[in-house]
């Protein structure tokens, strides 16, 4: 097992060394590349990386003073609750995609979304019901 100072400086040549070591949700994020998932498609959480970084990066934000929704078009993926400082995810979207590639879905998404969002830390949550935050986003940020 790496510990967790390996991470802290980790370059493209180290990683590809140690690759069958590698703890993937600690990878920074700018080492995770199109380049990289090509060049390693045969692991599943290389795949998995990219796959959430890419819809985590590609998701507009809208910030209220105790909630932030991350969406794409009109549809909302998660909230952000800022006083319990759950990040709310849809099960069919995101979480359950996750726990197929085999992963521990709240490490995986709190370690890449503290990445990628570096202002808020969160407990990842999952959503059953699309209903629950899409009605709120709807209401808050669509109909306004």
């Amino acid at each position: 097992m790496l510990n967790p100072e390996f991470y802290e400086n980790l370059t493209a040549d180290k990683l590809e060394e140690y690759i069958e070591f590698i703890k993937w949700p600690l990878v920074p994020i700018h080492l995770i590349t199109e380049e990289l998932k090509i060049k390693f498609s045969s692991f599943k959480e290389v795949v998995a990386m990219f796959w959430l970084k890419e819809l985590l990066t590609s998701l507009d934000r809208k910030e209220f003073e105790d909630v932030f929704f991350f969406y794409k078009e009109e549809k909302c993926y998660m909230s952000y609750d800022v006083d319990s400082e759950f990040l709310w995810c849809l099960n069919e979207e995101i979480w359950s995609v996750i726990k197929k590639f085999g992963f521990d879905a709240p490490f995986f998404i709190k370690n890449l979304a503290e990445k990628i969002f570096t202002d808020i830390k969160v407990t990842p949550k999952v959503v059953n019901r699309i209903s629950m935050i899409q009605e709120e986003f709807e209401d808050r940020v669509l109909l306004k």
